[in-house]
């Protein structure tokens, strides 16, 4: 019988990440990919850290008393922690930006819990299972999974986050919080997070499967937020110059379609406006304001374009294509090709294994401790208060 309790295995992917936490009612915040430490988003809320996992892991100092509103859960079932590093990000942002009805009332509740009981609670969340299960790879075969072995790849998801002065690492695998050091101004922080997390992928040898992406504020809602701005300030500028019996150039056209366009509101800073009282300086702001606004609306056709593109990728890994799949055999066993295909990826298969057992033995080699250099003899003793060679 399926365990409903079970969390599937997601892959790492920021538009996967993005739509994942959506699903969860959050819309303030986006997950986007770092490809170079020195360029990480200014105002990440928390980087969330993919790697590989060492079998038999050195131990970490972590803390048993530390600040009681971090939020801090321990992972309790396998393939959560994916969702758990999300999380550990998002609800100790909840001063930063709104996460909505789900998430906000799932924190209150969990408030007074201590570790365990908060990794329980994401394991028995229905929201939060559905949300994460949803993203899972379709597969119509009920396979037997086994425990993984040292010569398995299993990666894992920990999360690096700043919280009232302090900068942390918090792995839902570690007996708690992990703390890296004072943080007093979280607006450098990723400057502070970028040696530590350079220094954990160079503690491996011939490894290069990492993965390294931040949460940050939705770049889609600030650059809505920013059109609409911009709309009210011209319609601002435009009463002005009737006022004067001034026309204003038309609007210029923007690569947006009306439903894409913000709805005009009211209540924005009109303070950039000024009140230019002339042609001359009516018109420069008419045109520094437009150039504004077709500025941002290029960054919002991007942002719109990049976010259907993560849509349609995750509709193709939600899709079933076992069915699509057993057509094709048929029709190929049909052609009589079968037994000749069938030949070769079973060839295709033992190179990968072979390519796969010979890159764990140079693994292992690489890691291994080098001998130790032959003592030359000598008729006296060695200073003890010298180091060994």
């Amino acid at each position: 019988m399926e365990n409903e309790s079970a969390f599937d295995t997601i892959e790492s992917d920021p538009g996967v990440f993005t739509e994942l936490i959506e699903a969860l009612g959050c819309n303030s915040v986006q997950v986007d990919e770092i490809l170079d430490l020195e360029s990480a988003p200014s105002d990440a809320l928390g980087m969330i850290f993919l790697f590989k996992y060492k079998s038999h892991p050195e131990p970490r100092h972590a803390l048993t008393d530390y600040d009681p509103s971090l939020f801090y859960s321990k992972q309790v079932y396998s393939n959560a922690c994916a969702t758990q590093a999300i999380l550990h990000v998002l609800m100790n942002s909840s001063e930063k930006v709104d996460l909505g009805k789900e998430l906000n009332e799932f924190k209150m509740f969990t408030a007074d819990f201590d570790a365990f009981l908060k990794g329980t609670a994401i394991t028995n969340s229905e929201a939060i299972r559905t949300a994460h299960n949803s993203f899972s790879r379709q597969n119509s075969f009920l396979l037997e999974s086994a425990p993984a072995t040292d010569d398995d790849d299993v990666f894992h998801f920990v999360a690096y986050v700043p919280y009232h002065g302090m900068l942390y690492e918090l792995d839902g695998l570690q007996a708690g919080p992990i703390a890296l050091g004072e943080c007093p101004n979280e607006s450098h922080w990723t400057e502070q997070v970028a040696p530590i997390i350079r220094a954990r992928t160079q503690s491996y040898t011939a490894e290069l499967r990492f993965a390294l992406m931040a949460v940050v504020p939705s770049r889609k809602g600030a650059l809505q937020s920013r059109l609409d701005t911009l709309q009210q300030q011209r319609q601002y500028l435009a009463a002005i110059a009737s006022s004067l019996e001034l026309s204003l150039p038309a609007l210029p056209s923007l690569p947006l379609s009306a439903e894409e366009l913000p709805a005009a509101g009211d209540g924005a800073d009109l303070s950039a406006v000024g009140e230019p009282s002339d042609r001359d300086a009516i018109l420069a702001t008419a045109q520094r304001i437009d150039s504004e606004l077709i500025d941002a609306a290029i960054q919002l056709r991007q942002e719109l374009d990049k976010r259907k593109s993560w849509h349609d990728e995750n509709l193709r890994r939600k899709h079933n294509y076992v069915p699509f799949l057993i057509e094709l055999l048929k029709q190929v066993a049909i052609k009589g090709r079968l037994p000749e295909a069938t030949l070769r990826a079973c060839a295709a298969a033992e190179e990968k294994a072979k390519r796969k057992q010979e890159k764990a033995a140079k693994e292992k080699e690489s890691a291994a401790p080098a001998p130790a250099a032959p003592m030359a003899p000598t008729s006296t003793p060695s200073d003890p208060s010298k180091p060994a060679h």
